[in-house]
C-alpha cells in the first residue's frame, strides 16, 4: 500500500486513507465516490483496489462515471466481462446452450423473452463474474439514449428469477454491484 495516508483534493481539503469502505460494505454512491476517490489521488493502488473490493478495472472505471456529480441518469456499460462466447455454461441443474440459445432446467426447454435472453447470456458470458446494472442496461441497449431505467435490469432478472423457480439462488445480487451466476 502507498506510504502516503492523506491527500489534498482540487478544493483544498483534505481526503485520508481511513475514508475508504470496509471490505463487505453496502455500496452506496458515496462510498463508491470515496474509493474512486481515493484511488484517483494516489492513495491506494489499482490492484490494492481490486484485490480488497473483488472487483475489475471495468467496474472501477465504471464507478468514476458514477461518481461524477453530473452522473445522476442511469449509466449504461457496454463492456463487460467476456469469458466464454459460446458452449454450454451449467448452474447447477440449469444448461445455458450459448450457440443454440436454448435454456434447459432439468433437461426441460425453459421459454425466455429476448431482454431475459441477453441477460443470461451477459451472466453465462461472464462465468461467475459481477455484471453490474450498467452492464446489463448496456448488454440490453447499447446506447445512452436508448436506455430505459436501472430498474429494468431488475425486473427482468426478477422474471428470470421466477421461471427457475427453486433454482433461482444462481442467479446471485452482489449488493451495490451488479448480479452473477452461481455455478
Amino acid at each position: 500500500m502507498p506510504e502516503r495516508v492523506s491527500a489534498r483534493r482540487e478544493d483544498g481539503s483534505m481526503v485520508c486513507l481511513s475514508e475508504l469502505p470496509p471490505r463487505n460494505t453496502r455500496w452506496t454512491r458515496l462510498r463508491k465516490r470515496a474509493v474512486v476517490e481515493c484511488h484517483d489521488l494516489g492513495l491506494i493502488e489499482t490492484g490494492e483496489v481490486l484485490r480488497r473490493y473483488g472487483m475489475t478495472v471495468e467496474e472501477l472505471d465504471e464507478w468514476r462515471v458514477l461518481s461524477t456529480p453530473l452522473a445522476s441518469r442511469d449509466m449504461i456499460w457496454t463492456d463487460r466481462p467476456r469469458v466464454r462466447s459460446g458452449g454450454v455454461v451449467t448452474a447447477g441443474e440449469m444448461c445455458i446452450d450459448l450457440d443454440r440459445e436454448v435454456l434447459l432446467l432439468g433437461g426441460l426447454e425453459i421459454d425466455t423473452s429476448p431482454s431475459e435472453w441477453i441477460i443470461l447470456t451477459a451472466l453465462a458470458e461472464a462465468d461467475g463474474a459481477v455484471v453490474t446494472t450498467a452492464m446489463i442496461l448496456g448488454a440490453l441497449y447499447g446506447r445512452q439514449e436508448d436506455a430505459a431505467g436501472s430498474k429494468t435490469a431488475d425486473v427482468l432478472i426478477c422474471r428470470l428469477r421466477k421461471k427457475l423457480g427453486r433454482h433461482s439462488d444462481r442467479i446471485s445480487a452482489v449488493w451495490g454491484r451488479g448480479y452473477r451466476l452461481i455455478r
